[in-house]
């Protein structure tokens, strides 16, 4: 006995090139934007992801954010960055 069982997948396809493109578009928004923005956990606040400006205004680098809270780099405040902004 065979037993074979066909499914048309065609929306739930069409649905995540669509999901895949709205999140390719976002991405590249988030980081060319000039304004500072991250994003953050809801619950404790920590950074997710950060924009090229909000690196550039704060001085810190992609890496020492990732996954830690304003809180945790020391008085929340930024470092000065190299213009002495």
């Amino acid at each position: 006995m065979l037993v074979s069982i066909i499914r048309d997948i065609t929306e739930r396809r069409r649905a995540e090139d669509v999901l895949q493109a709205t999140e390719e578009w976002f991405a590249e928004v988030f980081q060319s934007s000039p304004a500072a923005m991250t994003i953050t956990t809801v619950e404790e606040g920590r950074f997710i992801h950060v924009s090229d400006a909000f690196l550039t205004l704060s001085g810190y680098t992609r890496d020492e954010l990732i996954g830690k809270t304003s809180m945790s780099l020391g008085s929340g405040r930024f470092r000065r960055t190299a213009s002495g902004r």
